[in-house]
């Protein structure tokens, strides 16, 4: 490496990157701090490979990706890639084999390190748990300092009463092994930071909120346009069930007829869309009080917010992972209603009448007259939401966005590897 160069970074994802805005902030932020970056990350589909081109037309980082299209190009690296992974997941039950356990759970691990490991960098950083081994495999091959960003508990998605699968055994088992190798911590809140402290040798990853720049936003927060029932907002990439969904839906039956419209954001296939209507019609309530809406590219979610009222984070105490999210109150939800301007209404623990500063209430998972009572307020005192919704865009403009909470990842980063420094790998 040259004096004068500045000091690599790889980041490496099992996704493809617009499917990732977390590593593209991240990626962003360290490119401006001076680093030069390379993402490594997958290209399954068409569809895939034209959101990717359009992310990427507006950044100076670096794309490297595998191509395994099921039909079309790469399809022979797919199906050998699916053809691997059948034998190893075979093979796992019996093999104790890092390697085998790897292919096992991550289809493409093999193709991610080999593409990372092209080209040197001194720090290599795993986004997703699946991309862990394979950025963690390119580190040893250059010698180089690896790091890993949790999105989730992974160990804890598991619903708390379901039988443990091969798959689950296999995700524990990479954690345990990756994780305390690892130069590098951060997570997405602090609760998934204090449930991964007792795999990584007690060191507490740094917790990076997963809030959004403001440029995401309009320079002005969207005015209300008075009368008409409240507008409730959800988005997630799914409608499904066990997503809070019923609640929301027989909130409505408390509050007075027309005078709240729910709105759905999400890929809906057939089955979804039968169980929404199956809520509304057993709630008693009009068909047309649900709406559903086509999913939307990640960064259009903010703006989007600005067509709404309140926004509903909810969650379902299903599983560990599901019980961080709501102590914590630091989803991707959530940050996205701040960020637009959206008065709050979420599942918590521990119910509460005010949360962040005045934009929001929380409710107990599962008391729908506990979320009525919260939004009747709302509905009786239009100027309170109006109020909730200026505490939200301005805790957004002060504290939560990724103008700010960058700064925190650029001083993790920089403990193992400084902006202007020089480090020494093969190749």
């Amino acid at each position: 490496m040259r004096a004068d160069s500045p000091p690599r970074v790889c980041l490496v994802t099992a996704t493809n990157v617009a499917s990732n805005p977390r590593l593209v902030k991240e990626a962003d932020a360290l490119t401006r701090a001076g680093y030069a970056v390379r993402v490594v990350a997958l290209n399954q589909s068409p569809d895939q490979e034209r959101w990717d081109q359009t992310v990427m037309a507006s950044r100076a980082w670096q794309l490297s990706t595998v191509v395994a299209h099921r039909h079309g190009s790469g399809r022979a690296r797919w199906l050998f890639a699916v053809a691997r992974q059948r034998g190893c997941l075979h093979a796992a039950r019996w093999l104790t084999s890092r390697t085998v356990r790897v292919c096992a759970y991550s289809r493409f691990a093999p193709e991610l390190a080999r593409l990372a490991v092209r080209e040197p960098a001194e720090l290599y950083i795993g986004h997703t748990l699946p991309a862990l081994p394979a950025a963690a495999w390119a580190a040893r091959r250059r010698g180089a300092r690896l790091g890993f960003d949790a999105e989730d508990f992974q160990s804890g998605i598991r619903a708390t009463h379901a039988p443990v699968t091969l798959e689950d055994r296999l995700g524990e088992a990479i954690e345990a092994e990756f994780l305390p190798l690892c130069d590098h911590l951060t997570s997405a809140s602090p609760g998934v930071s204090a449930a991964l402290a007792r795999l990584c040798g007690s060191r507490m990853p740094v917790p990076i909120l997963n809030v959004f720049p403001l440029t995401d936003r309009p320079a002005q927060r969207p005015v209300r346009t008075p009368g008409g029932p409240l507008r409730l907002y959800w988005f997630s990439q799914v409608v499904g069930m066990d997503r809070g969904l019923e609640d929301a839906v027989q909130a409505l039956r408390w509050l007075p007829t027309g005078s709240a419209v729910l709105h759905l954001r999400g890929r809906a296939d057939e089955a979804a869309r039968r169980y929404v209507a199956g809520l509304v019609s057993e709630a008693g309530l009009p068909a047309s009080a649900v709406v559903l809406h086509e999913p939307a590219p990640p960064e259009h979610m903010v703006a989007l917010c600005g067509e709404y009222d309140v926004g509903l984070a909810l969650e379902v105490p299903a599983s560990p992972n599901r019980i961080i999210c709501m102590n914590d109150l630091c989803t991707n939800k959530v940050f996205t209603y701040l960020m637009g301007g959206l008065a709050l209404a979420a599942t918590s623990l521990q119910p509460a009448e005010n949360v962040y500063d005045g934009a929001g209430f929380t409710y107990a998972s599962g008391d729908a007259a506990g979320l009525a009572a919260g939004l009747r307020r709302w509905l009786e005192d239009p100027a309170a939401l109006c109020q909730a919704r200026q505490r939200a865009w301005d805790i957004a403009t002060r504290r939560y966005n990724w103008e700010c909470e960058q700064e925190r990842l650029l001083t993790a980063i920089s403990r193992v590897l400084p902006p202007g420094s020089i480090a020494s790998t093969r190749g």
